[in-house]
């Protein structure tokens, strides 16, 4: 870490009135949080949206594997 970086650190650290470790380490979570959350959005645009939204107000019928998978799954979970 370079002397002026330490030098705003400390000087933004004074500032929140903590101490350089508490601030950076409330810097870095909050930039975790921030990055996290980024990643887990799911960005759609144009046809890739409109077919998305489309998919959930109008789903498409089960066809028969699916029929079949939920059928079976609906035998494991209430043979426990």
């Amino acid at each position: 870490m370079t002397a002026e970086v330490k030098a705003l650190l400390e000087e933004a650290a004074a500032a929140d009135d903590t101490t350089l470790s508490e601030f950076c380490i409330t810097a870095a979570r909050r930039a975790a949080e921030e990055r996290l959350k980024s990643a887990e959005t799911i960005r759609l645009r144009g046809k890739d949206a409109q077919v998305f939204f489309n998919a959930l107000v109008r789903p498409p019928r089960p066809n028969a594997a699916l029929r079949r998978a939920a059928k079976r799954h609906a035998q494991r979970v209430k043979g426990d």
